[in-house]
């Protein structure tokens, strides 16, 4: 009989999933000086911060946030263009 070993598995809807950004290459210096911390973390704390989601509320606003990173990108961008 064989027994399992380790932690049990995810669900898919909780495993985290890599994606690709472009970022300045200031800030991902700045991101490299942080102690105690990675780029993912980093992004993910700042994003969970600014929109004030967490696990319990991810579902709820998920339309709202998308709604909100484009108006506030395209904000950023325009300004940034100009």
């Amino acid at each position: 009989m064989t027994t399992k070993v380790g932690r049990p598995s995810k669900k898919p809807s909780e495993k985290k999933k890599g994606v690709y950004i472009k970022l300045p290459p200031w800030l991902i210096e700045w991101m490299d000086c942080q102690d105690h911390s990675n780029r993912a973390l980093l992004i993910e704390e700042a994003m969970r911060s600014h929109f004030n989601i967490n696990e319990d509320t991810r579902n709820e606003y998920q339309l709202d946030l998308c709604a909100e990173v484009e108006r506030t990108y395209d904000r950023r961008y325009k300004r940034n263009k100009a």
